[in-house]
């Protein structure tokens, strides 16, 4: 107890201190600078210490001078992004002078061979600078210049062109990836695949994502807070292995990307992309058994632009862009059913003598009617368990509640079926999405020893769908969707001396996502006289209601969802640069408010089921009683907090002119969440107790911290011949990160805090609109009580309610944590051509993992009560899972001075694993909980092999090119100045389970038995992917023999292409002409197989990833 305490009061120094600015730097010191470095000598190649060297960024003409040491190197950290040049001078020498870029967090060595001669004299290098890096052993990519702006993006989506980097992908994801389970914002660029990325076989819960040197990371489920435009992002690197310690918080990808900065000069653009779908191709395949349906219209604008430029030359400059998105697509036409006329007044004489249009009542209140004695079409009395005479309610017993509910509906505007009660009345929504997002951002060169910058950041993006009825909230997910966001940071570098120098960054973002339903700002329900439903100004809009669809469409929803979050960080990091070492060390403290309002039934769920006490649902709401009551106990906003700390230390020791170990340690904290006022509980997976946060010796957080997150890190970089182009670099790290699966309001949501009171008719209860009747009643006149008040008002910790659905973690659980570990060659061909061979692998442990918990093993016998029969389905989180990963990965980078610049690469891999994650109230269906071992197999993000290349080329017509320098003004109009780029790729398909019969009381799949010996035809469209004959379920209380994964479906090819007219219209302004066209082929992406071995089309391919087709894009873009 003593060393927890002391751990927790060190813990808590440390956060002080990084919060306070005293030397932070990382759960990410995560800055996005480089660095420049290198040796000067003579021309025989010996050192000479003592030479001035002076840096200037020719974008900002900011100037930063050293003198190289005692062995002749010479560094410069902490220097932005951008291009330079570099001079270096020595008595009796000549001044020798290259140019260079210098991209995000890069290092770049510079060689400088001074000849003797005059100091005035100025010998330009025009070698270019190594494209190798002979410094570092992190593994990954920069996705700079032209490749952001000009390779084709479908919705402009900067995460697209992480894919380029080996061993990223979207994983099983496909396209609509962001988001979980309807815990986090889906649409923001969700048909490109939103920022869902699986690196190196680990889930994108891994990843780490950061804008401007500070967190951009979404803190509920981390997707990310803001999506950085086009127009505004000049590069961004994507570090996929072996990241120093200056980064933590991550295993998987760490993105770093930074808006653009003014120069000198002003410069911009502006443009207009137009989609539309009368260019693209049908989705419709021929798939066995679908018919094909229209392609839905559909219009889509994105315009904007940027404008950079000096405000005081040399010292201020200011950068700023915009991008707006307006999209409109109606849906296809859906046929729903709203009572007739006659039906409003009680009467559904329409229902006589239509079989099996109604249900037979319940025994719950017509315990003697038999089902021969059952009249189809008659609508019962729930007082006599008779037919009312004629079909025909007394209005003096209609609820008057439901007379104006049903009344709100729309009169039927169809035929319709069964005499016009069924599918009567046709309508059709719209989407609509209205997004509007902004970068500002100002660089200030105060002296040689201080640079500043702030960068503000604005997000106001909403999907809207349409409600299927005019008066009231229906239909699948109508509402608005938003998202608002506000980002700000302000960096401050400081140079000490020339070897001493320091990087503070501070930032704040306020992110919020919502799903508000139609109507949440009008109290719909009370209007109606429906109680107990608009309690609140966070209760708007319509209870939900409903039952069979058949008989009447359901309205309503669950309530408004709606995640402010708030994010503070403060990072420092201090680099000193002594001999051979280059030592950087730092911390940082990061404070993560996370506030949500989730009100499950919050306004009251009235289930009607078939007509239990009438026969009919309409006829129900008029005279009978619901056969489900709930209510939700949440009426109002929780809010959490938690701290991301950590320290590390860093040195890149050059131990020879060959040889650099980068050698570094970090330490890290994360807490878990707690809330403002203790709401929070679970269920104790040992006892079936429920847990209260700070009470009884219960921590606020429910689960305990850890402290023990060491992260040691190790790589080396051998310049393997010594000509700074043969590099074999390798490393080792270990790595943690934050995959909580939505357990911040998971662990608000349960009883007695949230979660949902339930009431049913089989119970006794007697529920109408406006109140209930004293149990077992049979009139609903008697319906004058009050309806039960959300909330636990006898809640007992130790005897939870009866049927109760849980939400169960272990008070031990460990931080997620990754061991990196990789050995790569890298070898520079001629001046333009990189390529790069070598093995890339990951273990991972304590992976969150979901069960279903409160069952039992197979083979139990049947009647036998599950281990808590008080409780409902309990789902347990645990830290458990385990995943092993390794690869083999190549990539060739070329780049020409002008005319093209292509890349590629080839990732061949394995990954095993025995758990899909746990993600919110969700545990996969075919986990097992008693056998572990039974889980593993190949990972559902296990791709075996993926291929992808890019080019962008410029065709050699025209002024300025190979071919027709000298065309006059028509013919270079005509023929010249054209550009083809193109992204292809091409991966193996995704793993995917086949399962039989449901086990042990329905809570999980048992997998399937395979009985055959070539299950699989590989078939799609002319008969089934699997044959169905070769499998089957396996006997009860028995598992299958095949394994979770063990099949995998179709593979998946894409290439898409742009064309562009460039006309030159004045020396420094030009106009761009663009034609896009993704998946240009319409080659089909197809979806894995049904594989459910009871289903009707089990075996069968029925679908193509969604947004798949073939579709085109026209665009202008003007830039000087």
């Amino acid at each position: 107890m003593t060393k927890h305490i002391q751990l927790r009061h060190w813990a808590s120094l440390v956060l002080l201190a990084a919060v306070s600015g005293v030397s932070a730097g990382v759960a990410m010191a995560q800055t996005d600078t480089g660095t420049v470095t290198g040796m000067i000598e003579d021309a025989s190649g010996a050192v000479l210490p003592g030479s001035i060297v002076k840096l200037t960024n020719t974008e900002t003409g900011a100037v930063v001078t050293v003198t190289a040491t005692a062995d002749g190197n010479f560094n410069f950290p902490g220097q932005p992004r951008g291009s330079y040049r570099i001079e270096a001078s020595h008595d009796g020498f000549q001044t020798t002078a290259q140019n260079f870029t210098l991209q995000v967090s890069q290092t770049q060595s510079v060689e400088l061979h001074l000849a003797a001669g005059s100091v005035a004299t100025v010998v330009e290098v025009t070698d270019a600078a190594p494209l190798v890096d002979t410094s570092t052993s992190a593994v990954g990519e920069v996705i700079a210049g032209r490749q952001v702006t000009e390779l084709p993006l479908n919705g402009r989506n900067f995460t697209q062109l992480a894919l380029l980097t080996p061993g990223v992908t979207r994983g099983n994801y496909g396209n609509g990836a962001s988001g979980v389970n309807g815990d986090a914002e889906t649409f923001r660029n969700n048909e490109s695949g939103g920022g869902s990325l699986s690196t190196n076989g680990l889930r994108p819960q891994a990843n780490n994502f950061i804008l401007d040197g500070i967190d951009n990371n979404e803190s509920l489920v981390n997707t990310l807070d803001f999506f950085p435009n086009i127009e505004g992002t000049e590069e961004f690197r994507v570090n996929t292995s072996t990241a120093p310690a200056e980064f933590g918080r991550a295993g998987g990808s760490i993105v770093q990307s930074s808006i653009k900065s003014g120069t000198n000069s002003i410069h911009g653009s502006a443009f207009e992309f137009g989609r539309s779908s009368l260019f693209d191709a049908n989705p419709n395949h021929g798939f066995i058994g679908v018919n094909p349906t229209a392609a839905l219209p559909f219009k889509r604008n994105t315009f904007g632009g940027s404008l950079g430029g000096p405000l005081l030359k040399d010292k201020i400059f200011a950068f700023g862009d915009y991008q707006g998105v307006r999209e409109n697509q109606p849906l296809n036409a859906e046929a729903d059913t709203v009572p007739t006329a006659r039906m409003r007044t009680g009467d559904f004489g329409q229902l006589l003598g239509t079989a099996g249009v109604t249900s037979q009542p319940s025994t719950t209140f017509c315990p003697n009617l038999t089902a021969a004695q059952y009249v189809s079409g008659a609508v019962y009395d729930p007082l006599t368990c008779a037919p009312f005479p004629n079909n025909q309610i007394p209005l003096a017993r209609l609820n008057a509640a439901a007379v104006n509910y049903l009344n709100a509906y729309p009169q039927p505007n169809t035929t319709g079926t069964v005499n016009g009660t069924e599918n009567n009345y046709v309508t059709s929504r719209i989407n609509t999405t209205k997004n509007n997002t902004i970068d500002a951002r100002v660089d200030a060169n105060l002296d040689q020893a201080d640079r500043l910058f702030a960068r503000f950041t604005y997000d106001n993006s909403n999907f809207t769908r349409t409600s299927s009825l005019p008066n009231l909230p229906a239909g699948f997910a109508s509402g608005q969707n938003f998202v608002h966001g506000r980002g700000y940071a302000i960096g401050e570098t400081h140079t000490f001396s020339p070897n001493i120098l320091n990087e503070f960054r501070a930032g704040y973002n306020r992110y919020t996502f919502a799903n508000v339903p139609v109507f949440s700002g009008t109290p719909i329900a009370s209007d109606l006289g429906i109680v107990n439903a608009n309690r609140n100004v966070n209760l708007g809009g319509g209870a939900l209601i409903g039952g069979n669809g058949n008989e009447i469409d359901y309205t309503g929803d669950y309530g408004t969802y709606k995640v402010p979050e708030n994010t503070y960080e403060l990072n420092d990091a201090v680099t000193i640069a002594r001999g051979r070492h280059n030592i950087k060390f730092g911390g940082s403290g990061i404070r993560r408010d996370v506030a949500y309002f989730r009100p499950i039934s919050g306004k009251g769920y009235f289930n009607y089921g078939s007509g239990d006490s009438t026969g009919y649902v309409p006829a129900e709401m008029l005279v009978g009683f619901t056969d489900y009551y709930s209510i939700g106990a949440q009426s109002g906003f929780y809010g959490t907090k938690n701290y991301e700390v950590g320290a590390f230390v860093q040195d890149d020791w050059k131990v020879t002119q060959r040889l650099t170990l980068n050698l570094g340690y970090r330490y890290q904290i994360i807490t878990f969440p707690t809330e403002m006022y203790n709401r929070e509980s679970a269920i104790n997976p040992a006892n079936g107790t429920i847990e209260l946060a700070g009470v009884n010796g219960v921590p606020k957080s429910i689960i305990n911290n850890n402290f023990n997150n060491h992260g040691p890190r190790f790589g080396f970089a051998y310049d393997a011949l010594g000509t700074g182009k043969t590099v074999l670099r390798g490393g080792y790290g270990l790595y943690y990160f934050l995959d909580r699966g939505g357990i911040d309001n998971q662990l608000g949501q349960q009883v007695p805090y949230g979660g949902s009171v339930n009431y049913t008719a089989a119970q006794g209860y007697r529920v109408t609109f406006t109140g209930q009747a004293p149990k077992g009643q049979s009139s609903n006149a008697n319906a004058t009580a009050a309806l039960p008040l959300p909330g636990f008002p006898n809640f007992d910790a130790n005897n939870p309610p009866t049927g109760v659905n849980g939400f169960a973690v272990e008070s031990t659980e460990k931080l997620p944590s990754v061991q990196q570990y990789d050995l790569q060659v890298q070898q520079q061909l001629g001046a333009k051509t990189v390529i790069t061979v070598g093995y890339v692998g990951n273990k991972g442990t304590h992976l969150s993992t979901g069960y279903i918990q409160n069952t039992n093993p197979l083979g139990t016998p049947a009647g036998t009560p599950n281990p808590f029969p008080n409780l409902g389905e309990e789902y347990l989180n645990k830290t458990d899972g385990v995943s092993h990963y390794n690869s083999f990965q190549t990539q060739l980078n070329y780049t020409a001075a002008k005319g093209l610049v292509f890349t590629s690469s080839y990732t061949w891999s394995h990954n095993i694993d025995n758990t899909d994650g746990f993600l919110g109230l969700y545990a996969g269906s075919d986990l097992y909980t008693f056998n572990h071992a039974l889980n593993k197999g190949n990972s559902t993000l296990d791709q075996r092999n993926v291929f992808v290349a890019s080019a962008l080329y410029d065709l050699p017509f025209g002024h300025g090119h190979e071919f027709g320098q000298h065309w006059g003004r028509g013919l270079e109009l005509a023929a010249g100045g054209w550009q083809l780029n193109t992204i292809v790729s091409a991966q193996t398909g995704s793993p995917f389970t086949v399962t039989g019969t449901l086990g042990n009381g329905s809570t999980y799949d048992l997998r399937a038995n395979e009985t055959g010996g070539y299950p699989i035809t590989h078939s799609v469209l002319s008969q089934p992917y699997l044959v169905k004959a070769d499998f089957s379920s396996p006997a009860a209380g028995t598992e299958g023999n095949t394994g979770r994964n063990q099949f995998y479906g179709p593979g998946l090819a894409e290439g898409d292409v742009s064309l562009f007219k460039t006309l030159q219209l004045t020396e420094r302004f030009g106009a761009e002409l663009r034609a896009e066209v993704y998946n240009v082929t319409n080659t089909p992406q197809f979806t894995n197989p049904d594989s459910t071995v009871t289903d009707g089309t089990f075996g069968q391919i029925t679908g193509t990833r969604e947004y798949s087709e073939r579709q085109m894009q026209m665009a202008v873009r003007f830039k000087f």
